[in-house]
């Protein structure tokens, strides 16, 4: 019998832990304190990513292995190094600032599209030309209410 011991406890927020499955990989990602955890199967350790602040919100999009991850009021969105490793890394692509406000949520759509939610609730698609990401703001809408939770149907026709 084996005991595995994972670095750092999550953070007290609803959206603190991800999972996700991408090419043939179970991927588990999840905040704790300023960092980003992410851990593959069996819960061996992939890396570990330093950021700014404390981590709010993460998510995995299952199509291309991005990892958008959310603190303060930005989302900083990283990609898989290379598509095919045995074990893979994520490097920075593109950075999400819409307002002040806290963003408290983020969920993937299809094609690289990502709702945010924060004091509005906004739909951002991440484009890619030539290594480039870039992120454009497809919808917005001031919320009455911060928005906590948000889910993105498959077809991303419905937030």
């Amino acid at each position: 019998m084996s005991l595995n011991f994972l670095p750092g406890q999550p953070n007290d927020t609803i959206q603190t832990v991800c999972q996700s499955s991408w090419q043939e990989h179970t991927l588990m990602a999840y905040c704790s304190g300023n960092n980003l955890i992410i851990l593959s199967n069996n819960f061996s350790k992939l890396q570990t990513i330093y950021l700014e602040s404390d981590c709010i919100a993460v998510d995995i999009d299952a199509s291309n292995g991005h990892i958008a991850v959310a603190f303060g009021s930005a989302v900083y969105v990283y990609k898989p190094l290379h598509q095919v490793m045995r074990n893979p890394r994520w490097v920075f692509c593109t950075k999400i600032f819409h307002d002040d406000s806290k963003v408290n949520t983020i969920s993937w759509g299809s094609n690289g599209e990502l709702a945010v939610g924060s004091n509005y609730l906004s739909f951002w698609k991440i484009r890619e030309e030539f290594g480039n990401f870039t992120p454009c703001l497809l919808w917005t809408k001031k919320q009455f209410k911060p928005v906590y939770r948000c889910a993105v149907s498959e077809d991303s026709q419905v937030i």
